[in-house]
């Protein structure tokens, strides 16, 4: 039977609006997902994107992720375990899916990831005139920074009791604790994050550094999240405080940017080390005892699989269940900073030459801040020569000259990790930041560590600090600790 081309042409009309409407839900408009660094996006961009974010909380599907994260049997079941990444993997691409599905503007909306190394560079390097975490970071500062008065009353993310500034300023704004919508607070708790002269506490080395761990690992992935997660992962979510100190992150959009960047990592590691499994075998925290490759990822909302209920199941739906099914998801572009990083440190092995199948950005938006931030890392990779040697714990010299450069910007104050975060983390009750560390190996006399010429030159060219003022060796250091539990020990130097 032949089909007029009237008729043909309004069948065709019908398929396509039909495969729009569920590209619509399923948000795959797109062949390949590219995530960018946040200051690789041009301004409309990000316009889109915060918008898109925007529209979620206000509509209640941002508050929907908070309440996957939260649920029993889910991640509790394989956080700080070899399931983690995947999970992870899979929470972030459903998120991008249900902001895709907000509006055909948002269809080709991507999780932008946030590049905290190069914010840490900016905050040490003297071509930068930043002299705190916010103000050293645009995407701290375009997620509505850390200003902000006292809550009046009680705010509550589920069971969990939240305190901080209560930000009101851009996306912040929108945040809303009630799934209905008519009882908002308009406001996110946030910790201080303009505190003059505070530093991350951990440096731009701190890349190379878990790269070059799991590079040498039997067990590399596993090694990776666990370097990660005490090099720099639990120091954030410590620092920026508010909800982010707690269980329900997820509900400050800034978790997804750094979240972004955390996945970034294992996608980078699995291209230059050619490693295809993500996920390897070991023993769940609590239910089913056993996560492989094979074992369906628990993620879960209100009791069923967040296939299954009606809120989360267009988000996830065709997605993946099993670990192995995100050993390979999206795509994210290298940005400059990271590729400079990566040139300096990884012996050629992750580089444009040595990597070709992984997507090198081709254009550079964040000149300014690369021009800032390129000497830096090149004067860390000259102290990667520096003699280093005792108990170091496998410790790059590079990463023992970042932890005494930001001990004199923070005038010799660290900060341990905070009940809230060890209990939310698993950490155990002696496991500390990895600059106190190797701080108070150099303190104690335990490791000793040399500067060369070069590393001296190098270091006063790029921070304007003399290596000769390094004083931890002989006056100690002190560590806070926030919280009601809290307070200040002083390590003092061994005489």
């Amino acid at each position: 039977m032949r089909i007029s081309r009237f008729l043909f042409l309004v069948l065709a009309a019908v398929v396509l609006t039909v495969a729009a409407r569920i590209d619509g839900v399923h948000a795959k408009p797109d062949t390949i997902r590219v995530r960018k660094n946040w200051e690789q996006l041009s301004a409309s961009e990000r316009d889109v994107y915060l918008s898109a974010v925007g529209d979620a909380m206000q509509s209640g599907k941002h508050l929907l992720f908070t309440r996957i994260y939260l649920s029993a049997n889910g991640l509790g079941r394989v956080g700080a375990t070899c399931g983690a990444p995947a999970w992870y993997r899979k929470f972030l691409y459903g998120y991008e899916n249900m902001l895709r599905s907000l509006d055909t503007k948002y269809a080709n909306v991507t999780l932008p990831y946030w590049n905290f190394f190069q914010d840490s560079a900016k905050r040490m390097s003297s071509r930068s005139t930043c002299a705190d975490i916010q103000s050293c970071s645009q995407f701290l500062q375009d997620f509505g920074g850390s200003q902000g008065g006292d809550y009046k009353g009680v705010y509550m993310i589920q069971d969990k009791f939240i305190k901080g500034n209560c930000v009101k300023s851009g996306i912040a704004k929108y945040a809303c604790t009630d799934v209905t919508g008519k009882n908002c607070e308009h406001c996110l708790p946030r910790g201080d994050w303009d505190i003059d002269l505070s530093t991350f506490e951990f440096g731009a080395s701190a890349f190379p550094e878990v790269l070059r761990h799991a590079a040498k690992s039997n067990t590399s992935i596993e090694t990776l999240r666990d370097s990660m997660e005490t090099r720099f992962h639990f120091n954030l979510h410590n620092l920026l405080g508010g909800v982010y100190e707690t269980r329900a992150a997820p509900f400050d959009p800034i978790f997804f940017g750094h979240y972004s960047m955390m996945d970034l990592i294992y996608h980078l590691f699995q291209g230059c080390e050619n490693v295809s499994a993500l996920t390897g075998s070991c023993t769940a925290n609590y239910g089913d005892p056993v996560i492989s490759p094979t074992a369906t990822i628990p993620m879960q909302l209100e009791g069923k699989a967040v296939e299954d209920h009606e809120e989360s199941a267009p988000y996830f739906a065709g997605v993946g269940t099993t670990f192995a099914d995100f050993d390979v998801t999206t795509d994210y572009e290298i940005d400059p900073f990271l590729e400079i990083l990566l040139r300096e440190f990884s012996h050629g092995r992750c580089t444009k030459e040595g990597a070709p199948s992984l997507r090198w950005t081709t254009t550079n938006l964040m000149e300014k801040d690369t021009n800032i931030t390129e000497g830096f890392a090149h004067a860390m990779a000259v102290c990667g020569d520096c003699p280093f040697t005792g108990d170091t714990n496998d410790e790059a010299p590079f990463t023992a000259v970042t932890c005494e450069l930001m001990a004199r910007a923070q005038n010799g104050v660290f900060t341990n990790f905070s009940s809230p975060i060890r209990s939310t983390f698993k950490a155990s009750p002696d496991l500390l930041p990895s600059c106190i560390n190797v701080l108070a190996g150099i303190a104690t006399k335990a490791v000793q560590l040399n500067i060369t010429t070069e590393c001296k030159n190098a270091i006063l060219s790029e921070t304007g600090e003399s290596t000769a003022d390094f004083v931890v060796k002989t006056k100690g250091f002190a560590v806070v600790t926030r919280g009601l539990d809290g307070g200040i020990k002083f390590l003092h130097a061994t005489k």
